[in-house]
């Protein structure tokens, strides 16, 4: 026994090597891109799998460890890790007269098996009372943005709970399955129109295959069409439930080089039972591209749109990237107003690591022609709870961001400008419709209607008390300029923010 206090320190000084899945603020936050591909970093899919390193210490103490260091339990074996930690949104704000606050409190829990197995599972329950123009929406949709179905709560908040949960097997060097409840986000830009980490959260399986340079994705989803607003008369289904359909992704991944990469992707949604009889469509499960765009684009009720996907670093630290989505193109009608059904995403981004973090700067110009999303039937927009599964806002409209961040130490610093114009401001509801034709219209919105534009301002301080845990104590502003397109319809508002939180999801109340 007399060796026990040599065992324990020698354990403590020894840096353990674990497996986690990245969170969404980690986007942000972390590099964790690597120019191998392997089935848990294949490029552009977030989230992915991160290494990260723990160096104990144990001259600090127990307290001390915990709060800035160290995850809250650990459970480390040869065989495999776990780590708990709670977590809180505890932050208070104004927005004129309106007080505005967010009390959340929540459990996440990360695990690795050996090395083949890694899982992370997250319960949160929230009460919050938002900005006026974001509890409008919900009270519209009955949905908080990207998120859940939310309740009243008080007089003017809401309340609502969140489970988010994933997990990966990897049996071997070139395969992996995913499964979980969950919202993935396909490429390198802020938004996404593959699909984005601003969308619902859905059940999914996925499948991925990697070789050399080559890697392709299969997934399948499960999806609701709620249609809360009766906008789309779409029934419940024959048991009672939100209206299902059915998900499938292929998206083909190929690095040429170390510094391009180069991925097609294919999204196609299912007619639901109650219109086709069907509970099965076996093409949904083939990993092969683009075979359900010659099996239904044509000939068949279902909606296939196709992506490319390119991502070049022309500088050790700066990259493009773009977006070129395509749902129909009639070519002796390119010229009108629906010639060309698709969007269009350019980019370009510096980032450079500072010790844990990262500074960035980023510019991004995104376009969705009208029936980007939609189809000639209510039920296959690529939507889920009434939400589109790529970019937030859906179609029709023109979209600028900028965005920036400086680390220093634990001290980060963020700033985000956004101008979006599209038909419908504030609550775009076009993109869970039918295609819409406007004759020999030309042009986005066409020369018979003038879009609204939205503009929203944002900056934050924070100070990071645990990088582990993304433990942050912050402040920030947010202003948002909404101009109808009726002169006499404009509203303005400007929000502070303050508070103690773990920053793990994003909040996406910049798109309208």
């Amino acid at each position: 026994m007399k060796f026990w206090p040599l065992i324990i320190l020698l354990f403590a000084i020894l840096p353990l090597r674990a497996q986690v899945f990245t969170t969404e603020a980690d986007r942000d936050l972390i590099p964790v891109k690597t120019d191998t591909i392997t089935p848990s970093m294949i490029p552009g899919i977030y989230p992915q799998i991160q290494n990260k390193t723990y160096k104990f210490d144990y001259v600090d103490s127990w307290i001390k460890r915990k709060l800035i260091w160290e995850n809250l339990f650990m459970w480390n074996t040869d065989k495999g890790n776990i780590y708990i930690d709670p977590v809180i949104d505890l932050s208070f704000g104004k927005e004129g007269d309106r007080t505005l606050s967010q009390n959340t409190r929540g459990v996440i829990v990360n695990g690795q098996i050996e090395d083949k197995f890694t899982f992370r599972t997250e319960f949160y329950e929230n009460q919050a009372v938002l900005p006026e123009y974001v509890s409008n929406r919900v009270d519209s949709f009955e949905i908080m943005p990207g998120l859940v179905r939310a309740k009243p709560f008080g007089d003017n908040g809401f309340d609502y709970g969140m489970v988010f949960s994933q997990f990966m097997w990897q049996p071997t060097d070139h395969y992996a399955m995913r499964f979980g409840y969950d919202r993935l986000h396909i490429g390198e830009g802020y938004r996404s129109f593959v699909l984005s980490d601003a969308s619902h959260a859905y059940t999914f399986m996925s499948h991925h295959y990697t070789h050399g340079n080559w890697a392709l994705t299969h997934m399948i989803a499960s999806l609701r069409n709620p249609d809360v607003n009766g906008f789309n008369h779409v029934p419940r289904a024959e048991s009672g439930a939100y209206q299902p359909k059915w998900f499938a992704m292929t998206m083909a991944n190929w690095n040429p080089t170390d510094f391009l990469n180069i991925s097609l992707a294919e999204n196609t949604i299912f007619m639901p039972w109650d219109s086709t009889k069907s509970t099965f469509y076996p093409a949904s499960l083939v990993p092969v591209p683009f075979l359900r765009s010659l099996l239904y684009e044509n000939n068949g009720p279902h909606h296939v749109i196709n992506t490319l996907l390119i991502n070049a670093r022309i500088l050790p630290d700066i990259y493009l990237y773009g977006q070129f989505m395509g749902d129909e193109i009639r070519l002796g009608k390119l010229k009108e107003y629906d010639g060309l059904q698709g969007a269009m995403q350019f980019g370009i981004k510096w980032e450079k690591r500072y010790l844990v973090l990262k500074n960035f700067v980023q510019f991004e110009y995104n376009v969705a022609t009208d029936n980007a999303y939609t189809s000639d039937s209510y039920w296959t927009a690529m939507t889920n709870m009434d939400q589109p599964l790529g970019h937030p806002y859906g179609q029709q409209f023109s979209e600028w961001v900028f965005r920036g961040q400086i680390a220093l130490g634990r001290i980060v610093g963020n700033v985000h400008f956004s101008q979006l114009k599209g038909l419908y401001l504030p609550y775009g509801d076009s993109y869970y419709g039918i295609d819409y034709d406007a004759g020999d219209a030309s042009g986005i919105f066409g020369p018979f209607f003038e879009p609204s534009t939205v503009t929203h301002i944002r900056g934050e301080l924070a100070y990071v008390v645990n990088f582990q845990t993304n433990l942050q104590v912050f402040g920030s502003f947010a202003m948002r300029n909404y101009q109808s397109a009726l002169p006499v319809d404009a509203v303005k508002s400007t929000a502070i923010l303050f508070g103690l939180r773990h920053k793990i999801r994003n909040r996406n109340y910049d798109y309208f």
